[in-house]
């Protein structure tokens, strides 16, 4: 999975002019983002593997790739999940959460949009509010 900041957050609307304070710290932010999960090291997290320019200008970070579905989607098929289901999703959550935790990264937000049957991932999508997406990993 590759993510890559929007312009709108690292190049300037005039070329010859600096990048707007907003901009400095969408910057910052996104960087301090690889730099704390890239030390997470759990099977319940998401890998984030490099961080890199796109032309020169545009930041990304690549993270590692899983396969399998998020959880809303199999509640969108199954409409409900069995207590063995349920309960292995949220164990893998919390140990996610709690290896987050452990490295001093705090979350605002976790959504039914990401865990797995044998791993959970725990993926950050964005600088601004970091939020927890689980994936049933197939």
């Amino acid at each position: 999975m590759i993510k890559i900041l929007a312009p709108n957050f690292c190049t300037p609307e005039d070329p010859s002019q600096p990048l707007t304070p907003a901009q400095v710290a969408e910057l910052s932010r996104f960087k301090r983002e690889f730099e704390k999960l890239s030390a997470v090291d759990h099977p319940n997290v998401v890998g984030y593997l490099e961080l890199g320019l796109l032309n020169g200008a545009r930041p990304f970070m690549i993270l590692e790739a899983i396969s399998g579905s998020d959880v809303q989607r199999i509640l969108d098929k199954k409409k409900w999940l069995t207590e063995t289901e349920s309960v292995g999703i949220v164990r893998g959550v919390l140990k996610a959460l709690s290896a987050v935790h452990r490295h001093g990264i705090v979350h605002r937000f976790c959504s039914a949009r990401a865990t797995a049957r044998d791993h959970l991932y725990v993926i950050y999508v964005t600088c601004s509010c970091t939020r927890i997406h689980v994936y049933v990993c197939t």
